[in-house]
């Protein structure tokens, strides 16, 4: 309501866009290259609303279990899609506290889309006045290639990695142009990825960025491939350690306890490695199982579900607010009803007590009746038929139900 009673200009979404990743920023939630870190932003928003209890749609905020708060990267990552109001709102909270706070922020001016749409109606459009840019370094003087590659890119409308990427080729096909690493890191780090170590690592122990790493591995004739293989090396040695270990300290659980303990291990040795986690099963001993009785009493078994039968249906019928008491009831009461349906055959006692036992509906109707004749004495009011169908909750009056109402002493007419 505030927002409404604000009474804002449309305004374009790549300014409120901006109010918000300025104000995300400033709060602390960027990582050291000065990016937005989703992970601590969903978490702080999730612990503010505290897990969005007692939201009539909290599933779909909290959605998806890989990106939690996915409409918190839509909204921030793509302004140009549309998203719900619930979003914004909640976004607003939690930055700024207030609407009054966040108007104190966002003053979008009048001379925006609502001026526009008014120029379009009276058909006088202002021109566009397109600009073209020249090349950066005829305009401007760099002090190194990050800044020339940064404005090229918005120059061309691509990103600052794909511009490295493609001087990188160049300079690798032209051995005059200058490496953008020296040439003593890049072989540090081309002996580090033959040797296997992670991107991200390598990247720290070098002082360079990630792209830096992938695109010497990408440019480096077979390292990519060689760097893979590593890591599979290296991940089926820790999975194996793994694996040994375990079988020694718990020799005598059996394969599915060592299992169940290691999961991930298991998985990754039975896709990547599966002969030879064979060959180190077939060593483990298999794990004791108590005996089963495969033999089953079945005249005991049927002459002790009749019994169990029987005393349900009578204390069933001690109650007044019962339900019908059919063959479905009795099954689910004795939790048995699966397997005395497979084994019918082999049950005749209980199949038997079951038939007897059962009530159909005109006797389930009668005892309805007799239960609102009942009530009708107790309160001296006239037994007619309109009540007794009314009280018994009877929809249709049938000539037999008739013959029995009469036979309780109930006026007909």
């Amino acid at each position: 309501m505030a927002l409404l009673k604000a009474n804002l200009y449309i305004s374009d979404v790549s300014a409120l866009n901006l109010v918000y990743i300025s104000k995300i920023l400033s709060l602390g939630f960027k990582k050291a290259h000065g990016k937005i870190d989703f992970p601590a932003l969903t978490d702080a928003l999730r612990e503010y609303y505290n897990q969005f209890q007692g939201f009539e749609h909290r599933e779909r905020l909290l959605s998806s279990s890989n990106h939690p708060l996915f409409w918190l990267y839509s909204t921030l990552r793509r302004p140009e899609r549309s998203s719900h109001p619930i979003c914004h709102l909640l976004l607003i909270r939690f930055l700024f506290g207030s609407i009054e706070k966040f108007l104190g922020t966002f003053n979008p001016s009048k001379n925006n889309m609502a001026d526009r749409w008014r120029t379009q109606e009276n058909d006088t459009l202002p021109r566009r006045t397109i600009v073209v840019p020249r090349h950066p370094r005829r305009d401007t003087t760099f002090s190194n290639q990050t800044e020339f590659g940064q404005a090229t890119s918005e120059r061309l409308e691509s990103t600052s990695s794909a511009v490295a990427a493609s001087r990188q080729t160049i300079e690798m096909t032209n051995p005059g142009h200058c490496h953008r690493v020296p040439e003593v890191i890049r072989l540090a780090i081309v002996t580090d990825l033959c040797a296997g170590l992670a991107i991200a690592e390598i990247s720290k122990k070098h002082s360079v960025s990630i792209s830096v790493a992938y695109r010497i591995r990408a440019h480096t004739p077979g390292l990519k491939q060689l760097h893979a293989d590593h890591k599979i090396e290296s991940e089926r040695i820790t999975h194996r350690q793994h694996w040994l270990a375990l079988c020694k300290k718990l020799p005598a659980k059996g394969v599915t306890m060592i299992r169940a303990t290691a999961p991930g291990a298991y998985a990754w040795l039975r896709r990547n490695d599966q002969q030879w986690l064979k060959d180190v099963c077939s060593t483990l001993p298999r794990a004791l199982t108590s005996p089963r009785n495969s033999k089953v009493d079945w005249a005991k078994r049927d002459q002790s579900l009749a019994e169990q039968a029987q005393q349900f249906v009578r204390n069933e019928r001690t109650r007044i607010n019962r339900s019908r008491i059919s063959a479905t009831l009795i099954l689910r009461h004795l939790n048995r009803e699966a397997m005395v349906r497979a084994n019918r055959e082999r049950l005749p006692t209980l199949n038997n007590t079951l038939i007897e036992l059962s009530e159909s509906i005109e006797q389930f109707q009668k005892f309805r009746i007799d239960l609102a004749i009942d009530k009708l004495r107790r309160l001296g009011l006239l037994r007619s038929r309109w009540r007794i169908q009314r009280l018994a909750g009877l929809k249709n009056w049938t000539p037999s139900l008739s013959a029995y109402a009469i036979s309780r002493g109930i006026d007909m007419s």
